[in-house]
């Protein structure tokens, strides 16, 4: 064999060697590239829909004080159709990340659903601290299981 093969395989021989890490090095990136994209879709959208909960779930707390203050059925209505869109948001949740337990703030809003038209029965019966007693044990402690 003559020298100058000898001097185009060595050649050939130390270009697949750094070829070999660049088409390595182009799948890691393609993997890193779908990994952020993933991550841009789903956990981005999802800590935006967590910042939109907290919102609802600040509204509640503070609508809980005016249930008896205003104890009518439009003000009933309104907190009822804000635990809906908190147990939507919950829902939605569980699709784009499927890791994150719900499970607290489901049963939240189960208790949310069976205890808010109590409390303002009972604000519209000037059952005060009846009613009080279904905010404090009840309303409250499930819109902080939310938090």
């Amino acid at each position: 064999m003559k020298l100058s093969s000898r001097l185009a395989l060595g050649i050939i021989a130390i270009a697949l060697v750094l070829v070999a890490p660049l088409v390595l090095s182009l799948r890691a990136l393609r993997e890193l590239q779908h990994d952020t994209t993933v991550l841009r879709n789903r956990e981005y959208a999802a800590t935006l829909l967590l910042g939109r909960m907290r919102t609802v779930k600040d509204d509640l707390l503070q609508s809980t004080t005016l249930i008896a203050l205003y104890p009518g059925d439009s003000s009933q209505v309104q907190y009822l159709d804000q635990v809906g869109i908190l147990s939507r948001q919950a829902d939605t949740l569980a699709t784009l990340a499927p890791y994150v337990p719900v499970g607290l703030v489901r049963s939240a809003v189960i208790r949310l659903y069976d205890q808010v038209p109590r409390a303002f029965a009972l604000s519209r019966a000037a059952r005060a601290s009846r009613r009080d007693a279904v905010i404090d044990l009840a309303i409250s402690p499930a819109l902080l299981n939310v938090d």
